[in-house]
């Protein structure tokens, strides 16, 4: 990292610290803290740290390995029709032929596998070979079989 971005990460965390101070001292700093942002940019990239965890996406997962998705690109699990073979494919990047099943996981169970990323959903999609290596072990039971497109 450029020691320029060292010192500009440096002021805005000094900055942030008063501001957060400031904000403490004049009354409860939970009344306060949603006025006050901060945002992080360099050169190509840019990092929220004030985001609310509820605006994050569901985690998309492809043979149990998180697919790293752009800010654009939501996936909608309240809507299961619209989870087809081609979509799940565009998704994640494969040919649509290499899916082979589906499952979304909410709640407790999704946060118990995957940890605070997976606080507002999880889709799990696996490939033919996964799909058999756990009906083979008779783990294959709760995902849903896509056929056709």
């Amino acid at each position: 990292m450029k020691t320029k971005t060292k010192y500009q990460i440096i002021i805005i965390s000094i900055l942030y610290i008063a501001i957060c101070t400031t904000a403490f001292a004049q009354g409860s700093l939970s009344e306060n803290i949603s006025n006050i942002g901060l945002d992080i940019r360099a050169a190509g990239s840019s990092m929220s740290l004030t985001k609310d965890i509820d605006e994050f996406p569901p985690l998309v997962i492809y043979d149990n390995k998180v697919v790293e998705m752009n800010d654009t690109l939501r996936v909608d699990l309240t809507t299961p029709s619209l989870i087809t073979r081609s979509n799940l494919a565009a998704i994640i990047g494969v040919k649509p032929k290499r899916i082979k099943a589906y499952r979304i996981l909410q709640g407790k169970e999704s946060t118990l596998l995957w940890g605070m990323r997976g606080h507002n959903g999880v889709l799990d999609v696996i490939s033919l070979s996964k799909y058999r290596q756990l009906k083979k072990h008779g783990d294959e039971g709760n995902y849903n079989i896509i056929d056709g497109d």
